[in-house]
């Protein structure tokens, strides 16, 4: 997966583009935690490059869901296509909130 990165202020723009699965869930991982040694973080996912989302994927979003829970820092996911949207329900990551358009990304 190939992970196209920008900033605008203090928000990082990140578009993915290629499957979510093993590997690029672990690609995913190392480029989150070098944006987390900058302090606060706001993020911004993009979806639309991604035609498929691993159990492995999903479980490293829920992850990164879960911490921005706790409050460390912002995400919003991002122009997910429909064929990940159902594969996320069917694997029970259904609630999650996705928006269609981003200004400034």
């Amino acid at each position: 997966m190939e992970i196209h990165h920008h900033q605008h202020e203090d928000t990082h723009y990140l578009a993915l583009h290629g499957a979510f699965d093993v590997l690029g869930a672990r690609s995913f991982d190392k480029k989150i935690a070098s944006l987390k040694t900058n302090g606060g973080l706001s993020l911004v996912i993009s979806f639309a490059g991604v035609p498929y989302i691993s159990s492995q994927g999903a479980q490293t979003l829920e992850n990164l869901a879960g911490q921005a829970r706790e409050g460390s820092f912002r995400v919003t996911f991002s122009q997910l296509n429909e064929f990940p949207r159902e594969n996320l329900k069917l694997m029970g990551f259904g609630g999650w909130s996705f928006v269609d358009e981003v200004p400034g990304a």
